[in-house]
């Protein structure tokens, strides 16, 4: 969907249901372990948006467009023991989460620059959580990428 500059902008807040046990999906108590120890639940609700604070956000392109995409923000990142992750290299932080399962690390954009797989440990994660946001995506040279190029056809 393409916006004017000027726009309003909705957040809802996501609760999910509680299972018949009255535990909520990605609390520490419903946590599911892996057999590899990864704290799947935390991995399953970033992968499916559930879990995090709902919203709609703008992205500019340099345009006088915008375009808006849905998107799940999470406050907090957490480890296989369901604490926090501090500041650490977002290789680190994809690691200890286990979300680099679900992340295609050759595929991460830093806007428009794609970002080498090697210099993931080099770029910080500041304990800021993260944002899952649902992008138009093109496939080029085998592998997608974030495509920003659509704002110029409408």
């Amino acid at each position: 969907m393409l916006i004017s500059t000027s726009s309003t902008n909705y957040k809802f807040n996501l609760d999910m249901l509680e299972n018949e046990n009255g535990v909520k999906p990605g609390t520490k108590e419903s946590s599911s372990e892996s057999s590899n120890g990864l704290n799947t639940s935390f991995v399953l609700n970033v992968q499916q948006g559930y879990g995090g604070d709902y919203s709609i956000y703008s992205i500019n392109a340099g345009t006088n467009s915008q375009l808006s995409v849905e998107g799940v923000n999470y406050r907090s990142i957490i480890d296989k023991s369901g604490n926090t992750i501090e500041s650490t290299s977002i290789s680190n932080m994809l690691s200890k989460s286990g979300l680099q399962g679900i992340t295609d690390v050759t595929s991460i954009y830093f806007g428009n620059q794609k970002v080498r797989s090697d210099d993931l440990s080099k770029i910080v994660y500041r304990n800021q959580g993260g944002t899952r946001v649902l992008l138009p995506m093109v496939k080029e040279n085998g592998r997608e990428r974030p495509n920003f190029e659509i704002l110029d056809r409408y």
